[in-house]
């Protein structure tokens, strides 16, 4: 895991940062494997507010916001959550994704979470290292 990347969960204050990185990301070689919401100011907004069992989780190397994790399904009564996460396309190959999904089912397995699920592209070799490590 990359010593500098910490996980913790969304806040309002984080609205700023998080619309930034979705307007850096919000590109077809990212929307193509990543589209659960769209990559907006609105989205930015109401995940920062997110007040529901579903969560939100900003990936940070220091002060930069360089992803977001997130496990969703809850709030519509899904009995198992589904992961996903969006790394900053510039920063790709760093093995942040690796990381942030480490720190993401510690904070699961520390809530009890025993099984999450991932959608994972069958043509995003990236996404596929990423689950298998």
């Amino acid at each position: 895991m990359l010593r500098g990347v910490t996980l913790r969960a969304l806040e309002p204050s984080d609205e700023g940062a998080l619309a930034a990185l979705f307007e850096a990301n919000d590109v077809p070689e990212v929307t193509r494997w990543f589209d659960p919401f769209p990559l907006s100011p609105e989205t930015a907004r109401e995940l920062s507010r997110h007040e529901g069992r579903d969560l939100y989780w900003g990936a940070w190397d220091g002060t930069e916001l360089v992803g977001l994790a997130m496990v969703r399904g809850w709030d519509g009564d899904h009995p198992e959550p589904a992961y996903g996460c969006l790394v900053d396309r510039r920063r790709h190959g760093r093995g942040i994704g690796t990381t942030v999904t480490g720190l993401a089912l510690e904070q699961l397995e520390r809530r009890g979470v025993a099984e999450v699920r991932a959608r994972v592209h069958d043509d995003n070799p990236a996404s596929l290292r990423m689950h298998a490590a």
